[in-house]
């Protein structure tokens, strides 16, 4: 679920990760830092001509290009990502 943003203010991002961790996927959650929901990946994958960093898209809440956010890549693994308008170079 959304946090109080709701899900008519989800809008179509990027992420791009900051760190190295486990490849983002499809209905990956995505969190603000402090752990609260703010959506969910549609499609994910390494960016080749981004030295194979993880980046990806889906819809977000209540988040500005230059955000950080957190993608639960897996269960025991969130990774930071910062939000980014698409096309990612």
């Amino acid at each position: 679920k959304m946090r109080s943003h709701g899900e008519e203010d989800a809008r179509w991002w990027g992420v791009r990760y900051l760190e190295k961790g486990p490849l983002p996927r499809p209905g990956k959650p995505v969190t603000d830092l402090d752990g609260a929901p703010i959506g969910q990946l549609t499609s994910g994958a390494p960016a080749p001509s981004l030295d194979n960093v993880g980046i990806g898209i889906g819809y977000l809440a209540g988040v500005s290009e230059g955000d950080e956010v957190m993608v639960q890549a897996s269960p025991r693994k969130a990774v930071r990502a910062v939000v980014v308008r698409p096309p990612f170079v």
